[in-house]
């Protein structure tokens, strides 16, 4: 099993090595969700540093595009199953790209959290 320890080593460093976004949201059905995790893609993706988001999740709501936005909502922090779900975001310098967040989420100790990883598509 010693195989197991190098795997717990290697995993987070070649997700922020990733250029996508990996994220962890908790409470997303209570009125403060927040992000727990979000991996340096964050950063690279588009150009903002994560503590942004990490500080301020209406953070993440302002940079999706406004016609997005409540889809977004409602699919992302409102899903409660297996989910894939395609939208635009602003990056730092302005411009919008298209993404597909394939969202998952899980109830743990009666609190529901969320986990996915957020992709460039366009």
């Amino acid at each position: 099993m010693e195989y197991l320890d190098e795997i717990k080593n290697i995993i987070p460093e070649l997700i922020d090595d990733m250029n996508d976004i990996v994220f962890y949201i908790a409470d997303i059905n209570e009125k403060n969700p927040h992000h727990v995790y979000l991996s340096n893609g964050f950063e690279q993706m588009l150009g903002y540093p994560k503590e942004r988001s990490l500080n301020n999740f209406n953070f993440f709501y302002e940079i999706v595009h406004p016609d997005d936005t409540k889809k977004v909502k409602n699919e992302i922090v409102g899903s409660r199953y297996k989910k894939a779900i395609i939208f635009r975001i602003r990056k730092a310098n302005d411009e919008y790209i298209k993404c597909i967040s394939h969202n998952y989420s899980k109830t743990i100790n009666g609190k529901e959290y969320a986990f996915g990883i957020m992709t460039k598509i366009g």
